[in-house]
Formats: C-alpha cells, sequence, structure tokens
C-alpha cells in the first residue's frame, strides 16, 4: 500500500514541477492539471494543460491550448512511456482533435524540458 502512496506523492510532486515551471518560467497562461486520468503501470497519469504565450511551431495556425504529459526522467530512461502508453493518452486523456502533446520530462534538480509528440506520423519541417 505504501508504495501506492509513494507514487502518488512522486506523480503529484512531478505535476507540479512541471505546471510551474510552465506557469512562472515559461510564461503559460490558464496552466491548470487536467481533472481526467488514466491507470498506467501502477500510477495514474493526468495532463497539464496550458496557452503559451506564442505558438511554438512554424506549422501552428494560431496559439492554441496545449496538452503536457510530466513524467520524471528517471520514468524516461526506464521506458516507462511507451507507444501504447501515448496511444492510450492521446485516446483517454486529450480531446478528440488534437495531434500533439508535449511530453514534460522533470529532473531530480528541477529542470524541466519539452518534446512534442505528435499523434501518428507528421511530416518533418522544411528549413
Amino acid at each position: 500500500m505504501e508504495s501506492n502512496a509513494s507514487d502518488s506523492n512522486d506523480r503529484h510532486t512531478i505535476e507540479t514541477l512541471v505546471k510551474e515551471n510552465l506557469a512562472y518560467f515559461q510564461y503559460w497562461k490558464e496552466v491548470q492539471l487536467e481533472e481526467k486520468s488514466m491507470p498506467w503501470r501502477g500510477t495514474k497519469l493526468r495532463l497539464v494543460s496550458g496557452i503559451p504565450p506564442n505558438k511554438l511551431s512554424n506549422d501552428d495556425p494560431e496559439v492554441t491550448k496545449e496538452y503536457i504529459l510530466p513524467v520524471n526522467m528517471t520514468q524516461y530512461k526506464e521506458e516507462f512511456i511507451t507507444l501504447e502508453c501515448l496511444d492510450l493518452v492521446f485516446e483517454n486523456l486529450c480531446d478528440k482533435n488534437t495531434k500533439r502533446i508535449i511530453l514534460g520530462i522533470a529532473n531530480s534538480d528541477g529542470t524541466v524540458v519539452f518534446y512534442f509528440i505528435y499523434k501518428g506520423i507528421h511530416k518533418p519541417k522544411k528549413n
């Protein structure tokens, strides 16, 4: 039982770290923890959502609400996030028309890096 409580506390810490990074360092607006969750490998995954201050990609027609999946660096290295997991996230946690999410990878020193994860195949950008 205690490991579930510990996992829950770890998830909350990671979610809070990513949420605060977006709000206070990246200057996103309307940053919040989404209500919906899904079970995955003994824990519950939830998304953070918010509106960035600028378009995140030149391919974006406008600034819109983005979804971020917070994960711990150790989970990332342990292959915690798999294609199956990402499919379930898109299916269960995102709006039907969501074409990408952002993976927010938090390190134990408080740093967070962000990577786009696209649903399906995405054509590479031209430079």
